[in-house]
């Protein structure tokens, strides 16, 4: 509910054009709160123990409900031609079901069970009309981003500080650690946001991809206890980050997108609060099922082919991804 709500609020607060470049500001706080988290609680657990990391949890939760009591929702101005048309949209479903309720109390039925009958029909057509995109090729592609992006985040975070630990015999502090390279670059997300917007969500999705393959090719090759295998996992593990960064834009941009050009064709076709709320629920659906995914498939194939088998299968993934991004849209949003 908190990731639809946080999300929804950005997309119906921008519009469309600026959407990946302000969307970025809420995927930089999502990762940096899956990789900070192992970084501030493995320290504190060091220093303090167990209590000391659930009351930093229970903190932020508190925190974060004093903002969102604090929050007022931004009213969005309509427009003289959107009043209008509205005006002449709700004149004529009025005259329809005038003329309904006339008709129905001709033949002896009564205006209640009319009424009845009459609403339920156009309520069932918006709120299912959403789950209809999932028959769309360019939306499922949209969906796939998040759900790789969320299965690489999870899979690093279980297996990488169990790795550091047996490999480079680090304590707890490194092993939390040992994210950090990956959070910061999220600090760009706003910026890859931008470049999707000039670039075009095609160029961004593909060119994210293909450079995020052979970097997580080449995280297979650290191995030993040495400096330069040490240096080699953070740079590695950086240049992974971005890779990541520059590819999540593009899922939002176009779930926008794809929304804007079926509303433009059949307007209130999602009723009249649209379908952004849907198509983000969709969307954090879609990454929570990465996240599911991705601590079984970093934990089963480490635990029985090891740490390179781990990052070659990553890779694969990402191979695949970088392929299947052809499908997405040509120009920017």
């Amino acid at each position: 509910m908190l990731y639809v709500f946080g999300r929804a609020i950005v997309a119906e607060a921008v519009s469309v054009e600026r959407l990946g470049h302000y969307s970025r500001y809420t995927g930089a706080a999502e990762t940096l709160g899956f990789t900070l988290g192992p970084v501030a609680g493995g320290p504190l657990y060091r220093a303090a123990g167990y209590n000391a990391v659930s009351g930093l949890a229970f903190g932020v939760v508190g925190i974060d409900l004093l903002l969102r009591l604090a929050l007022i929702e931004k009213k969005q101005p309509v427009s003289y031609d959107q009043r209008e048309g509205m005006a002449n949209s709700e004149t004529g479903l009025l005259t329809d079901y005038e003329d309904y309720i006339s008709g129905a109390l001709e033949v002896g039925a009564s205006p209640i069970s009319a009424d009845i009958s009459l609403r339920p029909v156009t309520q069932l057509r918006h709120k299912w009309k959403a789950l209809q995109l999932l028959r769309k090729p360019s939306f499922l592609l949209a969906l796939w981003i998040p759900v790789v992006l969320s299965v690489l985040y999870s899979a690093f975070e279980t297996v990488l500080p169990k790795f550091v630990q047996d490999t480079f015999h680090w304590t707890s502090v490194g092993a939390g650690l040992i994210l950090l390279p990956c959070a910061i670059p999220s600090l760009c997300e706003p910026i890859f946001g931008w470049f999707v917007h000039r670039l075009g969500v095609r160029v961004m999705a593909v060119t994210g991809f293909a450079l995020l393959t052979p970097s997580l090719l080449s995280l297979g090759s650290v191995y030993e206890d040495s400096t330069r295998d040490k240096v080699l996992l953070w740079v590695l593990l950086g240049c992974t980050g971005i890779c990541m960064g520059m590819a999540g834009p593009t899922s939002s941009v176009e779930v926008a997108a794809i929304l804007a050009r079926i509303e433009k064709e059949e307007p209130e076709v999602f009723g009249l609060n649209g379908g952004t709320g849907q198509s983000i629920s969709l969307q954090t659906s879609a990454s929570f099922v990465g996240l599911l995914a991705g601590p079984a498939w970093g934990g089963f194939v480490t635990a029985g082919a090891g740490w390179p088998t781990t990052c070659r299968s990553l890779a694969l993934l990402s191979g695949i991804t970088c392929i299947g991004m052809f499908g997405l849209s040509l120009g920017a949003a």
